[in-house]
């Protein structure tokens, strides 16, 4: 008597080839908060094969002076880190940070000095999930 053992881990690992092809969730590369106080950027940890990866919708944020920039996490299961949640490593002095909601958004005041600033997005949460570097633009 043949077994389909063989079949099974064929079709399991083809699907697992396939659904690693799948379309990245859409999003767009800036986000234009220039004309108001507030802006949001939304994201989301997104697991496949227990690697996990921070995905934020916009790649780039446009930001005005004396605004406010929130990121909220749509992942249940994860918070940022309540010290390093967003991290402006070379302009600390530009923006000034904190954890709200419970860890679940993170909110900074942008001061609106001119230049673009990569920051770094720090989240606890299991399966763990390494950081993410996006950019805020100032202009």
């Amino acid at each position: 008597m043949k077994t389909r053992a063989p079949l099974l881990l064929l079709a399991v690992l083809t699907a697992a080839v396939l659904a690693g092809c799948a379309a990245p969730p859409v999003r767009t590369a800036d986000l234009d908060c220039r004309n108001t106080p507030d802006c949001r950027v939304q994201m989301s940890v997104n697991c496949f094969m227990a690697i996990c990866n921070i995905a934020v919708d916009h790649d780039r944020v446009f930001s005005r002076a004396n605004g406010k920039i929130d990121w909220e996490i749509q992942t249940v299961g994860y918070t940022f880190d309540r010290n390093n949640g967003i991290v402006f490593p070379s302009a600390l002095a530009v923006f000034q940070c904190h954890a709200e909601a419970n860890g679940r958004r993170f909110s900074c005041a942008n001061r609106g000095d001119r230049g673009e600033y990569k920051y770094t997005i720090n989240l606890v949460g299991s399966p763990s999930v390494g950081p993410l570097d996006p950019w805020v633009v100032n202009n």
